[in-house]
This record gives structure tokens, C-alpha cells and sequence, in this order.
């Protein structure tokens, strides 16, 4: 005989109380548990009911305890409601519905497994069927109402991730940086996919109230924003300004390495990384390096300074006015390099000049969503990619609810 008031207490599940419990042959543990209140409340009239009209026995999975699978046995009771006269069986505050073969925080629990390996590898350690646990993740979502419109928020941000390498076949995360929060994950990225969101889930009044929408330098996701949330303020993320400006300083690089002589060619070796990466995000043995580089090579040394020119340029607390002056300031320096590439990163800076400057008035970037993209990339390795897109998009929208 288990001590009964310890395993209540193991147990901490409030509307139960522990009786038995034996471990079987294969190593569970069943635990026998006794339901505390007599009453229950009607759904239909929310009288109290005390009434019972049958018991059906039940086994619940529950959270594992020493390493052995866990089961709750016990005996669900219907009432019948001596108000109303309605039959109804009680629904419990640790197991979510009724003949529900799992405890919530079991459910829970699993997700958690899920976030941090495969559906695959979770249904083996736990001897679930993939299905099992596929269905666990659904319920949870559910309960979380993951599925559900959301409600609409001031910020909203538009980014995209590649699922396959090379296909072309894109997923558009819509997110909410404020509430640290993904409100959708679409399947393609054209204008039409977006702006089809859009309009299904807020009315115009809703979207009215959108205030700030963060792109990148997409035409189909400037369109869709300009179309679909005409109040709000547009803002290019900063960071794919940048990212196309390393990708313009990298073109220079190479060729200005290519024209040197081979030896000192062969003395810039590590100069790709080192003058792309933020100078102040280097050890300091990457400092020294660079220096050296530099030093060695004032063609580079221009390079690395217009790069980082315009990433203090971002960081300044500019007023849009001025922020535009220093960038025309910035632009004449660029342009002395002489460069096609760059030529054509500024040319990029004058088709989306006003939408990049209201960077200055919002302070808004698309940091959440990289920080999303980042962590889909990892979730696609773990899980060793998706074949299904509903199977992606709800681990997706699992991703930022699970603590």
C-alpha cells in the first residue's frame, strides 16, 4: 500500500486524491486516484450538481515519475443535473476534455520535448505513436487557440524563410515584435498571399489600427502594406540595409584583393569576415588583425570606414531631416570609391530612401522576426525538414508559446 498523502502530495493534481498505485510488467506506474468534490457544476444551467448517473473508468497519461510512464486510473462520473435535468459528464481543471487520454501538463510537457528535438524522437522516448504526439501538439494549439484570428496589434512585421535551399519555395512569417509574438505563417510569399491574410483575419477598421509595418526590400510586401494597412508607417528593416551594403562592400573587397600583388594579396588572407563583421563585436586579437589589414591596404581601409560610417549613422538618435542630410553626406563618400557595386547599393538607398528614414521616427527593425528566422533554421534541421507544411506551421506557431 502507497503512502497515500505522499502520493497525493508527488501527485499535486487538485481535484485528486491517491488510493493505490502498482507498478506493471512493462514497467508503468498506474496510480489509482479518488476524485476530492462530490459536486460538479451544469454546463447548461451552472447549478451544482450532485447527482451521479453512471462512472466510466478512465486512464490518463501523466507526467512520468523515476522514469516510468505514468497513469492516472480513475472512475469519470456523469451527473445529471436536478435543475435543468441535463446529463453531462464533469470536466476536470488537470485534463482538458472529456476522455481525454492525456493530463494538460503532460501535454504541455511534451511540447516542450518537441521545441527541443524531433516529433520522431519524442515518440520514442515517451513509446507514443508519431501520430500521438502530432495530435498532442494539436491539442495544445488549440487550447492556446493558435488557430484562431488574431486579435490586431500596433506593430507588425513581415518577414520570410527559405524551406528549401535553393526551390525557391518560401514561408511568410507574419509577427507581432511587441507581444514577442508570430501571428501567422503563410505558404508563399507574393503579394496576393499576404494581402489575402490580411483582409481574412482584421477589417478595415482593424487594420486601420496597424501603425507601424516593418519590410524588407520586397515589392511584393511594400505592396501589400501600402494596399492593406494604410495607416501605418513603412519601415525597411535596417538590417537588410546593411546586409546589402556587406554584400556590396564584400564585392569591393574582393576586387580591390584582386588587384593586388600576390604576396601581399596573400598577407589580407581572414580579411572577409573582419571587415564585414561590426568592428566592436570583435575580440580583440580580431581587432589587432584587422588593423594590420588596414594598415597595410588603405583601398581597404576606406572600404571598412564607409561601412562603418553608416552603421553609426543607424545608430544615431536622429531626426528624419537630419538623418537624410548626414545620408546625402554619406552617399558623396561612397561614391568617390568609384564602384559598381556600391554605385548600385546607393541607387538601391534613393529607391527606398523614405521608407528607410522612417526608421529614424519609429525606431522599428525586423530583429524579432531574424530572431524567428534563426530559430526556424534550427527547428528545420532538428526536425530534418517538413514535407507537410500544416505539420511546419504548427510547430511554428508552437515555437513562441511554450515557456
Amino acid at each position: 500500500m502507497l503512502n497515500q498523502d505522499f502520493i497525493t502530495a508527488v501527485l499535486a493534481l487538485p481535484e485528486f486524491d491517491a488510493v493505490d498505485g502498482a507498478i506493471q510488467q512493462n514497467g508503468s506506474l498506474i496510480i489509482e486516484v479518488s476524485l476530492l468534490y462530490d459536486l460538479a457544476l451544469c454546463p447548461a444551467c451552472k447549478q451544482p450538481c450532485s447527482f451521479v448517473l453512471a462512472y466510466k473508468d478512465r486512464l490518463t497519461r501523466d507526467l512520468s515519475i523515476s522514469g516510468r510512464a505514468t497513469f492516472l486510473s480513475y472512475k469519470q462520473r456523469r451527473f445529471r443535473c436536478e435543475n435543468c435535468k441535463a446529463t453531462f459528464y464533469e470536466r476536470l481543471q488537470s485534463i482538458d476534455s472529456v476522455g481525454a487520454h492525456y493530463t494538460i501538463r503532460y501535454e504541455e510537457w511534451i511540447c516542450q520535448q518537441v521545441r527541443q528535438s524531433s516529433i520522431k524522437a519524442v515518440a520514442i522516448q515517451e513509446g507514443l505513436s508519431w501520430d500521438g504526439v502530432q495530435y498532442i501538439l494539436n491539442r495544445v494549439a488549440k487550447r492556446r487557440r493558435l488557430f484562431d484570428k488574431p486579435q490586431v496589434v500596433r506593430w507588425v512585421a513581415i518577414d520570410e524563410i527559405a524551406l528549401k535551399k535553393g526551390h525557391k519555395q518560401y514561408a511568410l512569417v507574419i509577427s507581432a515584435p511587441e507581444q514577442g509574438r508570430i501571428l501567422a505563417v503563410l505558404e508563399g510569399r507574393k503579394k496576393q498571399d499576404l494581402t489575402g491574410w490580411l483582409k481574412e483575419n482584421w477589417t478595415i477598421q482593424q487594420r486601420m489600427k496597424v501603425e507601424v509595418v516593418t519590410i524588407d526590400m520586397w515589392d511584393a510586401y511594400f505592396y501589400a502594406a501600402l494596399e492593406s494597412l494604410p495607416s501605418a508607417t513603412i519601415v525597411i528593416d535596417r538590417f537588410h540595409v546593411e546586409k546589402n551594403l556587406n554584400e556590396a562592400i564584400s564585392k569591393l573587397r574582393r576586387k580591390i584583393q584582386k588587384e593586388l600583388p600576390r604576396e601581399m594579396n596573400k598577407e589580407m588572407k581572414g580579411a572577409r569576415w573582419l571587415i564585414v563583421r561590426n568592428y566592436d563585436e570583435l575580440d580583440e586579437d580580431s581587432k589587432h588583425r584587422l588593423d594590420e589589414i588596414l594598415g597595410k591596404c588603405p583601398q581597404l581601409a576606406v572600404c571598412h570606414w564607409v561601412k562603418e560610417e553608416f552603421r553609426d549613422w543607424y545608430e544615431e538618435e536622429y531626426e528624419v531631416e537630419v538623418a537624410g542630410k548626414k545620408l546625402e553626406e554619406w552617399k558623396e563618400v561612397a561614391n568617390s570609391l568609384g564602384s559598381t557595386a556600391m554605385s548600385n547599393f546607393i541607387k538601391t538607398l534613393d529607391n527606398w530612401g523614405e521608407w528607410i528614414l522612417n526608421y529614424f521616427d519609429e525606431r522599428a527593425s525586423n530583429g524579432f522576426a531574424e530572431g524567428i528566422n534563426n530559430a526556424l533554421k534550427l527547428l528545420k534541421r532538428k526536425a530534418y525538414g517538413f514535407r507537410n507544411f500544416d505539420n511546419f506551421r504548427l510547430r511554428v506557431l508552437l515555437l513562441h508559446t511554450i515557456s
